[in-house]
This record gives structure tokens, C-alpha cells and sequence, in this order.
């Protein structure tokens, strides 16, 4: 396939996202931002003044659940009764699982790595489809802080007998939506739009390749006893919607 001298230039990621955070993102960001292509002086910013208001505004957002104090009280029940859950929640409830829950890690920060690279060998309509993925991730991001802290559900370690230790982290009762799985699917989404609608898609196989790895991710939080399974889907569903909306207001 034909390659224009843009082609050899290249745009990777970062090298690491475990965890992922609103401010290391704006970072990217602005790398891409400060990323100049030499001898094309004719080429518009990659970076325009509606990329900066829908990252400043995620980072808004965001910012509301982290100065809102909500949900810093111990939870009412420590150990709670699973009884009290959806049936749908109640049989996934079981103790925390650190290594299945750094594999989740791993997984999303793959599929953050392999959809940035393989786009970046895409020249500058590549470079336009990872603007749009950092601003996809931030919203994500954004909306599952902020849902956290309105919704407030306690995660599955209070419904277990490790319960009484874990009553005094105010994380434990930010359980919906999953964050990892909401920024997985953003990612996967992201690529799949710009595969389909701004660059050739040559890849079609690496478009379900990344949505699998995202829905691994939810499948590994809820194995890892971090979230119950209604916080993946409402998770998965946020990613998917933040990514459709960016790539329509881009695009």
C-alpha cells in the first residue's frame, strides 16, 4: 500500500498506563500538540482550539467528583449483605484478586498501545485519529469519576468477610461504573471509528482484536472482585458513548 512522506513519521503513545489519570493524559496530549512535522509547513495544527476546550472541559468534570468530598464517610454495612444485590451482581461477589486485577492493568494499557502505534503508521490522518482517542479517554474518564461519586455503590469487598478492613477507603464505595472497562471501550471504539471513517482501513481484524481486549478488561475486574458485573456494562457503555460523541463532534 502506497505510503505518503508523512507516513515515516511516527506518533507512539505513552510507554506506560497502569494507572490511567486525567493529568498524564493532558500530557500526551500536549506532546502531540508540541509534535511538529518537518518540511510540511502547509498542514493545518494537529491540535485546534476545539481539541483544547473538550479536554479542558473532561478535566472540568473530572475535577467535580475529586473536590465534591462525596462518599468519604464509612459505608453503612461492613460487612454488607449480598442479599441486598441484583441477583445479576450477587453470584460475581468475591474477595479481591490482585493478580487477575494487574492483568486488567496490563490489558488495557495494551489495547491503548496497539491501537496508538498501529495509527500512528497512518501519517497524519493517523496522528488525527490518536488526538481523538486521548479526548475519547478523557471524557470517558470524566464521566465515570463523576458517576462514581453520584451513584456511590460499594464495591464487592464490603460484601465479603474482608469487609471490616476495607470500610475505611472511600474508593471501596466508588464501585459504578468501572473506570477501566469505560476507558477500555473508549480506546477500542475510538480506533475502530477512525479506522472506519479517516484512515484506509487495512486492519479489519485488529478493529475486533482490540473491542475483545476491552471486554476482557471487564471480564478481569469483575474475576478480580473489584467491581460487580452491572458496573462493567454501565462502564462499557460510557466508553462506547464518549467515543461516538467526540468522533461526531471532530468529524
Amino acid at each position: 500500500m502506497f505510503r505518503s512522506p508523512l507516513a515515516q513519521n511516527r506518533v507512539t503513545g505513552p510507554t506506560r498506563m497502569t494507572p490511567i489519570r486525567p493529568s498524564s493524559l493532558l500530557v500526551c496530549a500536549a506532546l502531540l500538540a508540541s509534535h511538529h512535522l518537518s518540511g510540511q509547513p502547509t498542514l493545518p495544527p494537529l491540535i485546534t482550539a476545539k481539541d483544547g476546550i473538550i479536554a479542558s472541559s473532561a478535566a472540568l468534570v473530572w475535577g467535580i467528583e475529586r473536590i465534591s468530598g462525596w462518599h468519604e464517610a464509612p459505608p453503612s454495612c461492613a460487612p454488607c449483605d449480598p442479599a441486598d444485590l441484583p441477583f445479576f451482581d450477587r453470584w460475581a461477589v468475591t474477595e479481591p484478586e490482585a493478580v487477575t486485577a494487574r492483568a486488567s492493568d496490563i490489558t488495557r494499557a495494551a489495547v491503548a498501545l496497539v491501537s496508538w502505534l498501529d495509527l500512528a503508521r497512518e501519517g497524519r490522518s493517523g496522528q488525527v485519529g490518536i488526538v481523538a482517542s486521548v479526548e475519547s479517554l478523557l471524557w470517558a474518564e470524566a464521566i465515570t469519576h463523576l458517576a462514581k461519586g453520584a451513584i456511590g455503590r460499594k464495591r464487592p469487598v464490603l460484601y465479603t468477610d474482608q469487609a471490616p478492613g476495607a470500610a475505611d477507603g472511600p474508593n471501596n464505595q466508588r464501585s459504578m461504573p468501572s473506570g477501566h472497562t469505560s476507558t477500555a471501550f473508549a480506546l477500542a471504539t475510538s480506533y475502530w471509528l477512525t479506522r472506519n471513517g479517516i484512515t484506509e482501513d487495512d486492519k479489519p481484524w485488529l478493529r475486533w482484536v482490540l473491542m475483545a481486549g476491552a471486554t476482557g478488561v471487564g471480564v478481569l475486574r469483575v474475576a478480580a472482585g473489584k467491581h460487580h458485573p452491572s458496573d462493567v456494562f454501565i462502564g462499557a457503555g460510557v466508553g462506547v458513548a464518549s467515543a461516538v460523541v467526540i468522533h461526531s463532534i471532530k468529524f
